[in-house]
């Protein structure tokens, strides 16, 4: 859609131009006033949509990283019972480390 309305926008930009050099100079203006406002129009749909990929992404990391968390977990499941209690306690360990500079960087990550 959005690609849609910047090509829309820029065959009425050239419309109106066209226009202008055959001596048709109020509906010229308009062309290319209405050409220009779909331009921006264009331009907030793309900026919105690289919005949207990249909370996609976020998610999509969040996601990943909650997999690989349980699949820690099953396999320590497997182990023996001495094991398992260590490798979950190791695992646990390495999830706390620097969990403060996981969150602040996530939540600048947010911002920008």
């Amino acid at each position: 859609v959005t690609v849609g309305v910047a090509i829309f926008g820029a065959i009425l930009i050239g419309g109106g131009i066209i226009a202008m050099f055959f001596g048709a100079t109020n509906p010229s203006y308009v062309t290319c006033a209405t050409g220009v406002i779909t331009e921006f129009i264009a331009a907030v749909f793309f900026y919105l949509y690289n919005k949207t990929i990249s909370s996609m992404s976020k998610y999509h990391n969040n996601l990943v990283l909650s997999q690989s968390i349980s699949i820690a977990l099953k396999v320590s499941d497997s182990l023996s019972e001495e094991d398992k209690i260590e490798t979950k306690k190791l695992i646990v360990s390495e999830l706390m480390k620097d969990i403060n500079s996981h969150l602040v960087r996530s939540d600048n990550t947010t911002e920008k």
